[in-house]
């Protein structure tokens, strides 16, 4: 009888030292697991941001309307005069989408360089890059045309559509971005692979050019 109870407080104690090793494993798993997403969490998290403040910068060399609204003057209707102005926002620009790119090698180490996390990413800076140069090859017209109506009409209206079209890819590309980290953040102790992307535009084609 006595040999039985013996047996029967071995057994009780191997389930609870079995018990507390699965919930310290447990635990460990979750830890590493929080710990993974918020080491995926923070980058994506700036590299959002800082698009959108570079993309708040390029608003202020938006080319202006020819057609603004009725009793209105284009915001940046000035800068096709005021040189020094246009020059310290192209300036701000130039040093937003430089520090959207600071934050580029993070997303690369974090998602994998070749992840299509880091590609989205790198698409990212170059039409951000497209669309300050877009811009100012539209006030350089503007300077050698005199700004004429007949050039904003015809050549300037060209370019300041293809600034606008730019700004609806970056965004619809930073969409793309952020729905790649939540798809990696929902596998987090997952090997790192290429995951398939998310489904572009048939015509769509990934911007040349360096970042």
């Amino acid at each position: 009888m006595w040999d039985s109870a013996a047996q029967v407080s071995v057994l009780v104690a191997l389930i609870g030292v079995i018990s507390a090793l699965s919930v310290a494993l447990l635990s460990k798993r979750h830890q590493r697991e929080h710990q993974q997403r918020e080491s995926m969490l923070k980058p994506s998290e700036d590299f959002a941001r800082k698009t959108i403040e570079a993309l708040a910068a390029l608003r202020y060399i938006s080319p202006p309307s020819i057609d603004p609204e009725p009793h209105q003057v284009h915001r940046n209707e000035s800068l096709l005069t005021n040189k020094e102005e246009r020059a310290k926002r192209i300036e701000r620009c130039e040093v937003a989408i430089d520090a959207v790119r600071a934050i580029r090698a993070t997303m690369r180490l974090v998602f994998h360089p070749q992840s299509s996390v880091a590609d989205s990413s790198v698409y990212v800076i170059r039409e951000l890059r497209q669309c300050l140069e877009a811009a100012t090859k539209y006030y350089r017209g503007a300077d050698l045309s005199g700004a004429s109506e007949h050039w904003r009409e015809g050549e300037g209206n060209i370019l300041r559509t293809s600034y606008l079209d730019l700004r609806r890819v970056i965004y619809n590309d930073l969409d793309v971005l952020l729905n790649d980290v939540a798809a990696r953040m929902r596998r987090p102790l997952r090997i790192h692979s290429r995951f398939q992307p998310q489904k572009r535009p048939p015509q769509w084609v990934p911007p040349p050019g360096p970042e």
